[in-house]
C-alpha cells in the first residue's frame, strides 16, 4: 500500500462519509467503508502498517486515530466497528498509545469543537448559493462568518496540513474547485482579498498542485453544468 492509495482514495471518501447527508451520505459510507476494507487487509499479521514499527504510511494515515471518533461524533456516522474492522481498531489504539504519538496530540474536546465549526460550513456556503433575496444575503453573512474560521486556520500556513497537503485540504478542496465558478453562474461573491487573503492563497497554492491539478475537469465544462442546475 503507497502513501499516495491513502491521500488519493482512501481520506476523500472518509471525509464524504462525514460531510454528505441522506441518500448520499449512506452511499459514501458504503464507498469508505471498501476503502478502509483495503486498509485492513494491509495489517493482517501486523502491529503497524510498517510491520512492528511505525512507518511513513502510519504516520500518513495516523490522523484516523486521532481524529476518528471526534468525526463520528460530530457528524453522527458510525464507520469503524470491531466486527469489520479488529486489526483496523487494533491498530488505531497501538498508534495511539506510541508515545512519540500521544505527547503531540490535541485534546480530544478541542477537535471536537474545531470540526463541529467546520462541518457548519460546507451547507452554509451551499445555501449562500441556491436562496434568493433576503434569505441570500442572510445566507452570506452566515457563510462569510464560518469563512472566517476557516481563514484563521491558514494562519501561518501554506496548506491546512502545514507544507504538504492533507485531509481538511482534500474535503475543502472542491472550494478550489467551484467556488469561482459558483460565483459567476450565481451572481454572488463570498470570498474577496480584504476578507480572506489566506483562503485565496490556499486556493492558488492547492489548485497548482500537480495531483489536484491533474483531477480536475475543464472550468468550462464545470459552468455549463451548473448554469443548467441553477436554471
Amino acid at each position: 500500500m503507497y502513501k499516495h492509495d491513502i491521500r488519493a482514495y482512501v481520506l476523500p471518501s472518509i471525509w464524504n462519509a462525514f460531510i454528505k447527508q441522506g441518500k448520499d451520505q449512506e452511499e459514501a459510507i458504503v464507498t469508505a467503508q471498501e476503502n478502509l476494507g483495503f486498509v485492513e487487509r494491509q495489517l493482517t499479521g501486523k502491529k503497524f502498517f510498517n510491520g512492528e514499527t511505525i512507518g511513513l504510511v502510519d504516520l500518513a494515515f495516523g490522523w484516523l486515530a486521532n481524529m476518528l471518533s471526534a468525526l463520528e461524533e460530530v457528524c453522527g456516522a458510525t464507520l469503524i466497528d470491531d466486527e469489520k474492522f479488529p486489526l483496523l481498531l487494533e491498530w488505531i489504539q497501538n498508534f495511539a498509545d506510541a508515545p512519540i504519538i500521544k505527547e503531540s496530540w490535541p485534546p480530544r474536546d478541542k477537535l471536537i469543537t474545531k470540526y463541529q465549526a467546520l462541518h457548519e460550513v460546507l451547507p452554509s456556503i451551499w445555501n449562500a448559493f441556491i436562496k434568493q433575496g433576503k434569505d441570500q444575503e442572510e445566507a452570506i453573512v452566515t457563510a462569510q462568518e464560518n469563512l472566517g474560521f476557516v481563514e484563521r486556520q491558514l494562519t501561518g500556513k501554506k496548506f491546512f496540513n502545514g507544507e504538504t497537503i492533507g485531509l481538511l485540504d482534500l474535503a475543502f478542496g472542491w472550494l478550489a474547485n467551484l467556488l469561482s465558478v459558483l460565483e459567476e453562474v450565481c451572481g454572488v461573491t463570498l470570498i474577496d482579498h480584504e476578507k480572506f487573503p489566506l483562503l485565496l492563497e490556499w486556493i492558488q497554492n492547492l489548485a497548482d498542485a500537480p495531483i489536484i491539478k491533474e483531477s480536475w475537469p475543464p472550468r468550462d465544462k464545470l459552468i455549463t453544468k451548473y448554469q443548467a442546475l441553477h436554471e
